[in-house]
């Protein structure tokens, strides 16, 4: 359908294609089983050669119940648009250079784009790990825009919330561990002392819970590589290993839950691993979220089959003392809709305000490139920006002045727009350096031999 412009009659183009075969392209997988009146995700892969940015695939799925009725679910139509991707390759895994004090050289590292988009890239150098949390009281000051105390909440009275409460001991639980850099800083964002002693429920219905964090400003850009959500012992919050929750990461430069939260990401149809109030369950990014700030990195949870059967309580609360940064709500529309706008439009605001205050237990870690200073190395330039089939020279100059002989090393991280894995989310280049004593330099005096008879 369209509507007519002013200079009616327009002209209309049909463009129309054909799919006769299945030539194997693509590849479908989904739930094997998706309980009565639930949501579903079916993920597609398009697996075709010599696409160039800008090519239609086209292409189509047949969903059935079982293998007897194999299509009487429906056809889903498939238009594919690719838009291409940056790619990188390095003249160099390892650089090892031998050099005399006191001396200056010289050395070339060569970045290569074989992708077919622009590889934006940036190189910094790196000496040793280190670790950077939230510490709410510094960020608290920090952070722009609206701060919990002026964020209106909703009135606590005809809430569709409920929650249990039971007692806990003090000890707290340890997170799974996450992966660690081999150099740089890794980030976490916690907001809980790990042990729930509330878990929240809506009656069987699905609804979203949330933490907001706010990374130090020299904390950003990072990569975001995977999220930590505890559920409560399945006594208490009639959860079960095996049901789903969606998991969403969103941005919101101002501070405000409220206002202009934009998604960086998601995980689709997350089982949920453990229900005993101990053990996190762990959910990976296939392809780390790069969060480039500033602002909040809000992590959001819904509960797509956990909790619903038996109408329980699957979001678990740590209600120790109240950082008043978890957020809960509810949408008119019924079910969240996949990606959840946020606010929510019902019984939205912090968990506080329905009579029940703390932190949930949601986490994310992530990891970045240091940016440190080695006296000895210095790189130029530190970023720019390869054309497809182009490359990139990036120049490293070693000073040995003033250094002792020995061994030294440094690490360059490199952080781009090209695909990287979770277990690799930078590219890493270590140096060595191997400082020698220098020749002695010959002289130019003669000295004649005596001869005695």
């Amino acid at each position: 359908n369209w509507q007519a412009s002013d200079s009616a009659p327009d002209l209309v183009g049909l463009v129309t294609a054909v799919v006769s075969t299945d030539h194997g392209n693509i590849v479908a997988s989904g739930p094997t089983s998706i309980p009565a009146g639930q949501p579903f995700t079916v993920n597609l892969n398009w697996h075709k050669e010599n696409l160039v940015p800008g090519n239609h695939a086209y292409g189509a799925v047949v969903l059935g119940t079982d293998a007897a009725h194999p299509d009487n679910v429906g056809l889903i139509n498939l238009d594919l648009v690719y838009t291409g991707a940056a790619q990188l390759s390095l003249s160099h895994e390892a650089v090892e250079i031998s050099q005399a004090v006191d001396g200056v050289q010289t050395y070339t590292l060569t970045i290569n784009n074989p992708g077919d988009i622009d590889l934006d890239w940036r190189v910094s150098r790196e000496a040793t790990a280190s670790r950077v949390a939230l510490d709410l009281a510094e960020v608290e000051e920090e952070a722009t825009g609206a701060t919990p105390a002026n964020i209106a909440n909703p009135s606590v009275v005809a809430t569709p919330f409920s929650w249990v409460t039971h007692a806990r001991a003090t000890t707290t639980t340890a997170s799974a561990v996450p992966l660690k850099p081999t150099g740089g800083q890794s980030i976490a964002l916690t907001l809980d002392d790990g042990a729930p002693e509330t878990s929240f429920g809506a009656s069987g219905q699905q609804f979203i819970w949330l933490n907001r964090f706010t990374p130090q400003k020299d904390d950003y850009p990072f990569a975001l590589t995977e999220v930590q959500v505890l559920f409560d012992d399945s006594e208490f919050s009639a959860t079960q290993v095996g049901e789903l929750v969606d998991i969403y990461v969103y941005q919101d430069a101002d501070g405000n839950p409220n206002t202009g939260a934009v998604l960086a990401g998601s995980l689709l149809d997350a089982p949920v691993q453990f229900v005993d109030g101990v053990q996190f369950s762990t959910y990976a990014f296939a392809q780390p979220l790069r969060l480039m700030g500033p602002g909040d990195v809000l992590i959001a949870v819904v509960n797509r089959t956990a909790g619903i059967v038996r109408g329980g309580y699957p979001a678990a609360l740590d209600a120790t003392s109240s950082r008043q940064r978890s957020w809960i709500g509810m949408y008119s529309a019924g079910a969240p809709a996949n990606p959840p706008q946020i606010p929510a439009d019902m019984d939205w605001g912090m968990v506080d305000s329905f009579g029940a205050p703390g932190n949930w237990l949601v986490r994310g870690y992530g990891e970045k490139c240091g940016a440190e200073n080695i006296s000895w190395l210095e790189i130029a330039p530190d970023s720019g920006t390869a054309v497809p089939g182009g490359q990139s020279d990036v120049v490293l100059t070693v000073d040995t002045a003033g250094l002792a002989e020995g061994a030294y090393t440094a690490v360059l991280c490199l952080d781009s727009n090209a695909i990287t894995t979770n277990d690799e989310p930078f590219i890493r280049v270590p140096v060595t350096l191997t400082v020698t004593v220098a020749p002695p330099v010959p002289s130019n005096d003669t000295f004649l031999p005596l001869i005695m008879r």
